[in-house]
């Protein structure tokens, strides 16, 4: 919404502003400090920075945008600085700018000392099997530990097999842990949750004839 209070999409809003989606209201960049321009984004539901006054825009694994000088820049070794005159704050993941894919931390443009989850290596990182959250070598059957919603059976590497795996699996388990046997310790929407350490899931239906469907 301009000062006449008429509503407006993103390319209606001044420089400086973005379009706030909740109420087509033009509010300012400078909710992100020294930000100069920004726009909003719908998959994380909050402003962008897309560039700062005198900084660099960092950009966090969840979206947040902060304007950063050189030294905020490699703070938590998860950025890199590219360029020498005009400057920018790279994610060290970003391959496309010069970073490596699945990197988590980095030292320099290029140079990886810590793989995301999912991913491992050292100074390149490949991708672990499916469903698997850490490994040392490709494979599915393969993985040290899982993603959330699947278990691993035994100390060794292995796969990782869902919670509520038809045949291995406890139905409606959204979440579980492994040892020495399975334990569901969260349920699938649907599904009503009793007990404690370990859950019990039992399906719930929206009325009695859906009951008796099933």
């Amino acid at each position: 919404m301009k000062a006449d209070k008429t509503c407006v999409d993103a390319a209606g809003c001044p420089s400086g502003t973005y379009a706030d989606p909740a109420n087509g209201q033009c509010k300012a960049c400078s909710g992100i400090t020294d930000c100069a321009t920004c726009a909003y984004n719908a998959t994380i539901e909050k402003p962008q920075c897309t560039s700062c006054t005198g900084k660099m825009v960092k950009t966090a694994v969840d979206g947040t945008t902060t304007c950063v000088d050189k030294a905020g820049c490699t703070t938590g070794q998860t950025h890199f600085v590219e360029g020498s005159t005009t400057k920018a704050c790279i994610p060290c993941s970003d391959n496309t700018k010069g970073g490596i894919l699945g990197c988590k931390t980095c030292t320099a443009k290029g140079q990886c000392s810590a793989c995301l989850e999912g991913y491992f290596g050292s100074n390149v990182c490949a991708p672990c099997g499916a469903n698997c959250a850490t490994c040392t070598q490709a494979g599915d059957d393969k993985c040290d530990t899982c993603k959330p919603g699947y278990f691993k059976q035994g100390d060794s590497p292995g796969t990782c097999t869902p919670c509520d795996d038809t045949a291995s699996g406890i139905p409606g388990c959204a979440e579980c842990t492994f040892s020495g046997s399975l334990a569901c310790i969260s349920c699938k929407p649907n599904y009503k949750q009793s007990g404690l350490d370990p859950v019990t899931c039992t399906r719930t239906c929206e009325d009695d004839s859906a009951c008796e469907a099933h």
